[in-house]
C-alpha cells in the first residue's frame, strides 16, 4: 500500500503545479491508485477465501491491466505505422494517444526504474520503489502532455531499413538516444529524441524540427545508421534485446 507518506511525497515532487490540466489527469491517476489502496486495506476484514482470491488476482493484474488499456488504444495507430503512414500524428487525438503510449513504454520498464531509482534522494518513511508504478504514469502523462503541447517543435519521422541488418529492440523498447544513460541530472529539450523500433524494418523517430537534416517524413537509412541506432538500443537495454536473425545481435 500507499503509506500517507508516500502519497504527499509523490504529491509534491511529480504533480505538474504549472498546468492545470494536466495537474488534474495526476490527481486521477493518484485517485486510481488510492482505490487500490482501499482494496488492499479490506483484506483483512475478508473471511471468504473465493472473495479473497479474486481480490488477490485483481491486485498483481491492477498494473499491468491499466498498460493493456493503453496498448489497446494504440493498436490503431501501430497499423497505420505498420503502412507507413504518420498522418493521425498531425491529428489533436492521434498526437496525443501516441505520445502517452510512446511515453508509457518509455517509463514502464525494469530499466527506467533502477535508472530513477539512482536519482532518488532517500527521503525518510518514503518508499520510492513502493511509489514507483503510479511515478511512472505521472511521469508518462507529464512527459506526452509536453510533447503534444510543443508539437509544433518536433518532427515525426519513419526510419525505413533495406538493409541486411535488422533493427533490433530490448526490454526498454523506446529509448532517448539523445541522452546520457549514466547522466542523471535533468534533460533539456535539445537532449530529447525518442527512438522506437516497430519491425526489423521501420522504426520510429520524434526529434526535434531544427535537428532533423533529411526531407519528408521518411529517411532511408544506410548500413552504417542502422548499426548506429542499434548501439543506442544495445546502450539503454536492461540486459535483454530482441532479434529476428542472429546476424542483428553479433
Amino acid at each position: 500500500m500507499l503509506t500517507i507518506d508516500d502519497i504527499q511525497f509523490i504529491k509534491k515532487i511529480f504533480f505538474n503545479d504549472m498546468n492545470k490540466i494536466i495537474l488534474e489527469v495526476d490527481k486521477q491517476w493518484l485517485a486510481r491508485f488510492l482505490w487500490a489502496n482501499e482494496i488492499i486495506s479490506i483484506k483483512d476484514k475478508i473471511e471468504d477465501s473465493n472473495i479473497l482470491e479474486e481480490i488477490d488476482k485483481l491486485i498483481k493484474e491492477f498494473n499491468e491491466d491499466i498498460h493493456t488499456d493503453i496498448e489497446n488504444n494504440s493498436i490503431k495507430y501501430l497499423n497505420f505505422l505498420y503502412k507507413k503512414d504518420i498522418s493521425f500524428y498531425n491529428t489533436d487525438q492521434g498526437n496525443i494517444d501516441f505520445n502517452i503510449f510512446l511515453s508509457e513504454q518509455y517509463f514502464r520498464t525494469k530499466p527506467m526504474k533502477e535508472i530513477m531509482m539512482k536519482t532518488h534522494i532517500e527521503i525518510k518513511n518514503v518508499n520510492y520503489e513502493n511509489c514507483w508504478n503510479l511515478v511512472s504514469h505521472i511521469l508518462a502523462i507529464n512527459l506526452a502532455a509536453t510533447l503534444s503541447m510543443q508539437r509544433n517543435h518536433f518532427k515525426c519521422v519513419l526510419l525505413n531499413n533495406n538493409t541486411d541488418i535488422p533493427f533490433l529492440t530490448s526490454d526498454q523498447p523506446v529509448v532517448n538516444i539523445a541522452a546520457d544513460k549514466n547522466n542523471l541530472r535533468k534533460l533539456t529539450i535539445n537532449e530529447f529524441e525518442f527512438y522506437y523500433p516497430i519491425t526489423p524494418n521501420l522504426a520510429l523517430l520524434i526529434c526535434l524540427k531544427e535537428n532533423f537534416l533529411g526531407t519528408g517524413n521518411i529517411l532511408d537509412l544506410e548500413e552504417i545508421n542502422v548499426k548506429n541506432y542499434n548501439a543506442k538500443m544495445i546502450s539503454q537495454c536492461g540486459g535483454i534485446l530482441f532479434s529476428n536473425s542472429k546476424k542483428g545481435l553479433v
